[in-house]
């Protein structure tokens, strides 16, 4: 048994990367020329969590505050991002997508979507439940 939990887990470990390279590609080609990577992540992040702080937001990519100001202020301009005062904490200023940043990552969001069904279709009934089945218990196990 302990071995068969060694090489579950040297598969996810070895696929979860590809997965998430052919998510990136894809990312890519529907940002190109309009956002960067880190900049569709910041939105990414900022339309699942509004209200963040720019420290928060900083520590999830693993980059410095001051590094992340000028993707911020990219963002305000394009009128993607919002900053917000924080009213307990005047010091403090809030980051959210506006309607705008939250439809864009949506339409990304879409047609990714689509791409990553066209590569399900691939596969049969059978290896679709299985997939169905494993998905389930991954998100278990990670949750």
């Amino acid at each position: 048994m302990k071995n068969n939990d060694e090489h579950l887990s040297k598969s996810i470990l070895e696929t979860t990367p590809r997965i998430m390279r052919f998510i990136r590609e894809e990312m890519r080609k529907q940002a190109k020329g309009k956002l960067t990577i880190p900049q569709f992540r910041v939105l990414l992040k900022l339309a699942r969590e509004p209200s963040l702080s720019q420290s928060e937001v900083a520590d999830w990519m693993g980059i410095a505050a001051p590094t992340l100001t000028k993707m911020i202020d990219t963002l305000v301009k394009r009128k993607l991002v919002k900053r917000i005062k924080d009213a307990k904490d005047l010091r403090c200023t809030r980051l959210s997508a506006t309607p705008a940043g939250e439809k864009i990552h949506q339409l990304y969001k879409e047609e990714v979507l689509k791409k990553i069904i066209l590569k399900i279709d691939q596969v049969s009934t059978s290896e679709k439940k299985a997939l169905t089945t494993s998905l389930a218990t991954l998100a278990k196990i990670f949750s």
